[in-house]
């Protein structure tokens, strides 16, 4: 090969691994005591969010389209994505949250997205399990875009009362019972 087609072939290769090195997203989440709610802001590849989305619905959904129309579908599919079962023993491959109840339970409230250049930020609260107080116990899964990147890993980092974790979720570890550790503020 010509030194000058590998050092072109080189920097394509670095482009593209640039705009999309891998698959995963990332997210924090944190407690508030006073809605017993986790307040979550997460990361993700725009492209992969769009893919996921045209997938479920089966038309092309860009994230630039009217917020009327796409946050209904962001919502709908936090709400399959981001799970959280109460604390014992841990949940099957299958196990989905009890359907809404009288008076229903929002168990994921949108509250918004941030498009940036090479991102979309996604913003949302999510209900703790009936009688839960902590999140310490509870057992999380974040099946984040794994139908269409089964290599997908997706970070959380949770914050509760001074104590935090951060979380790995896989295809192989589905499911992750929440153990916090002190912070070093919390330490003695």
């Amino acid at each position: 090969m010509r030194p000058g087609l590998a050092i072109a072939w080189i920097s394509l290769l670095a482009v593209v691994a640039a705009a999309h090195p891998d698959h995963s997203s990332v997210a924090e989440a944190k407690l508030n005591p006073k809605t017993n709610r986790l307040e979550v802001a997460m990361r993700v590849w725009p492209e992969d969010l769009e893919r996921v989305l045209s997938a479920r619905t089966q038309t092309n959904v860009r994230l630039d389209m009217d917020a009327k129309r796409i946050d209904p579908l962001i919502d709908a599919y936090l709400t399959e994505a981001f799970l959280l079962a109460p604390e014992g023993a841990r949940p099957g491959p299958d196990w989905r949250p009890p359907p809404p109840g009288d008076p229903p339970i929002d168990r994921i409230r949108w509250v918004g997205k941030e498009l940036r250049d090479h991102e979309v930020w996604l913003y949302f609260e999510a209900e703790l399990p009936a009688g839960a107080t902590s999140v310490e116990g509870v057992w999380f899964s974040y099946r984040l875009l794994w139908e269409v990147a089964p290599d997908q890993e997706n970070l959380l980092r949770v914050r509760d009362r001074g104590r935090r974790v951060t979380l790995r979720s896989t295809r192989a570890d589905a499911w992750i019972e929440i153990k916090l550790e002190p912070t070093d503020e919390a330490k003695p």
